[in-house]
């Protein structure tokens, strides 16, 4: 008896592998506040024809999460834990077997410590490592890193995948949106295990002292030249 049960979970096993659904986009905005939180905004694009429940990967292992909010197409989600390892498991509403894009929002309490992390000149020293713990492949990922407003990038300095100076499409972005400064990261085809990482500096937006000091002596220029012309009016 105890064999057919085996052979009942392996052949489970093997028409999941054979039906994989493959996650078609997933994109991520990871919002850092002054306070040090993260908002984080997932949207992921799939077929959910052969699959009731999803697990993404969580990379905030030791971190407090809390979920916001979620698209009305899904049922229900929870933050577990395996292997060490943390995960968002989504439980869909119904199955479809069309493309359909998803959205989830989170919040990370206490993900930056800006005093910590600071470094020369004002600088600040932020890392992100994304890693593909699903068992699903996804085939595209866009990462999306936005800074405080009035804060600026000032360097990058590791990324995965590496820049290739023979590859003419960028590893990485700088744009720019209601005000905030982001970054954006991608990569294609991660299996499990696969991700993306960066490393960067950014400080607070500061403008040029020189600049100030032309604008001052402009100032005083026109006040002088408007002050004298005054006078002469005077006199006649």
């Amino acid at each position: 008896m105890r064999i057919f049960k085996i052979l009942f979970v392996v052949a489970i096993f093997i028409t999941n592998i054979n039906s994989q659904t493959i996650i078609n986009r997933y994109s991520e905005k990871l919002m850092l506040e002054n306070d040090g939180n993260l908002k984080l905004d997932i949207t992921f694009n799939l077929k959910s024809d052969s699959m009731h429940t999803l697990s993404l990967p969580l990379n905030f292992n030791n971190k407090d999460v809390k979920i916001l909010n979620y698209d009305s197409t899904i049922q229900d989600i929870k933050l577990e834990k395996n292997d060490g390892v943390k995960f968002i498991v989504i439980y869909f509403k119904g199955f479809s077997d069309s493309l359909i894009d998803y959205n989830l929002k989170l919040e990370v309490k206490n993900y930056f410590d800006f005093e910590k992390n600071k470094t020369d000149f004002g600088n600040y020293i932020l890392s992100y490592k994304f890693v593909n713990f699903s068992s699903l492949k996804i085939r595209k990922i866009e990462s999306y890193i936005f800074l405080p407003e009035k804060y600026v990038f000032t360097s990058v300095l590791e990324t995965l995948p590496k820049q290739k100076s023979n590859n003419p499409e960028d590893i990485y972005v700088f744009s720019r949106e209601n005000s905030r400064n982001y970054i954006k990261l991608k990569n294609t085809d991660l299996g499990i295990g696969d991700g993306i990482f960066i490393k960067f500096k950014f400080k607070m937006e500061e403008k040029s002292k020189i600049f100030l000091v032309i604008l001052v002596f402009i100032a005083v220029g026109y006040m002088i030249f408007f002050r004298d012309l005054v006078k002469q009016k005077k006199v006649k």
